[in-house]
C-alpha cells in the first residue's frame, strides 16, 4: 500500500509516516503543504490513502481536498483530515469529500481505529 502525509509540521509528518510504515504501508510520501503534495502526486502511482492537515500555508487542507476530489485519477483515494479546529471544520471536511476526520492531538490507537473503520487492513496495532 502507498500513502501520502501532508502537514506543515515536520513532527506530525514523521509520527504519521512512522505509524503507517509500521502498519504495513510500503511507501509513505510526505508533503509540507497542498501544492507540494500535488506536485508529488503528479503522474505517479496513486496512493490508497492521504492524511491531510487542515491548516497549512501555501495551499491548505480544504483547497487540497477539493483538488484531490476534482482529479478523476485520485477519486478512489481515502482521505483522512487532521484538524485542531472545532466540529464545524470537521463537518466541512467530510462534506468536501474527506473519508474521515480526526482531531489533533490524536493517538496511534485512534488513527489505527479510524483506518480500520474505513477499510484498511493494518498489519499490526502500531504505536508511535
Amino acid at each position: 500500500m502507498k500513502a501520502i502525509v501532508v502537514d506543515d509540521s515536520n513532527v506530525i509528518r514523521m509520527v504519521v509516516r512512522k505509524f503507517l510504515l509500521a502498519s504495513g504501508f510500503a511507501t509513505v510520501l510526505e508533503g509540507k503543504n497542498g501544492r507540494d503534495a500535488l506536485a508529488q502526486l503528479e503522474g505517479g502511482e496513486v496512493p490508497q490513502l492521504a492524511v491531510l492537515d487542515w491548516n497549512m500555508p501555501v495551499m491548505d487542507g480544504a483547497e487540497l481536498l477539493a483538488a484531490l476530489r476534482a482529479t478523476p485519477a485520485l477519486e478512489g483515494m481515502a482521505i483522512v483530515m487532521l484538524t485542531t479546529e472545532a466540529d464545524g471544520i470537521r463537518a466541512a471536511a467530510l462534506a468536501g469529500g474527506a473519508t474521515a476526520c480526526l482531531a489533533k492531538p490524536f493517538t496511534a490507537e485512534k488513527l489505527s481505529s479510524e483506518l480500520r473503520r474505513i477499510g484498511f487492513a493494518l498489519s499490526s496495532p502500531a504505536t508511535t
